[in-house]
């Protein structure tokens, strides 16, 4: 006799709790891909003068990540990944950054999305060969890292909001979601993977960086 295999339903309740759980997380991803397809689409309507001056710009960089030592990259890597966590955490101890916040992933993708772009457009497969190898590695960590720190600094800097109503502290439903000790240790934590995720980086650059050269 032959089974046949009962279709699941779709949970719409299940599927609609998770996204009421989770729609901070869910908006700043979507902002993030927003900012990458908006980087994309501004190369792609660059003008070629345009995407020659980034040439020159693009080609010295490259060569000079190809010739760096694996400290010098994880150092700079670091340094430049960790801006977004330092931003982030400044913002989380103010009342009204919440559309600060907000951007940081915007602009993340921005940048990311204009980068793939970029190399796509004027170096073709050579160019997303480098982006796969070098750049994408990295930038899923960082970024996955970047939204995670971002719902941190917007409950944080949400409590402080809700602070400056003397009512809202009398309401037992306006309990703290996030205390500052807790605050400071997930970034720590947040610091430690970028950490991570830059020696990764470093490391895709050291076996894979000599061979392009743009």
């Amino acid at each position: 006799m032959i089974r046949t295999a009962k279709r699941q339903k779709f949970d719409k309740s299940a599927f609609f709790t998770y996204v009421k759980k989770n729609y901070r997380s869910i908006l700043f991803f979507a902002l993030f891909f927003i900012g990458m397809i908006i980087g994309a689409m501004l190369i792609r309507n660059a003008p070629g003068e345009t995407l020659d001056n980034l040439a020159s710009i693009t080609g010295g960089f490259v060569d000079k990540r190809a010739q760096q030592s694996f400290a010098d990259t994880l150092i700079s890597s670091f340094m430049s990944n960790s801006l977004y966590l330092m931003l982030l955490f400044i913002f989380g101890f103010c009342a009204i950054a919440q559309p600060f916040i907000t951007a940081v992933p915007l602009f993340k993708g921005l940048g990311l999305g204009f980068s793939i772009g970029y190399f796509y457009a004027y170096y073709k497969l050579q160019g997303l060969l480098y982006v796969l190898l070098i750049i994408l590695p990295g930038a899923l960590i960082t970024t996955a890292v970047v939204i995670a720190a971002c719902n941190q600094a917007y409950s944080l800097s949400l409590i402080f909001l809700r602070g400056i109503n003397p009512n809202n502290n009398k309401s037992p439903n306006n309990q703290p979601s996030i205390t500052i000790k807790k605050y400071m240790m997930r970034y720590v934590f947040f610091l430690v993977v970028i950490l991570v995720s830059s020696s990764f980086e470093a490391i895709c650059s050291s076996l894979f960086g000599r061979f392009f050269s743009f």
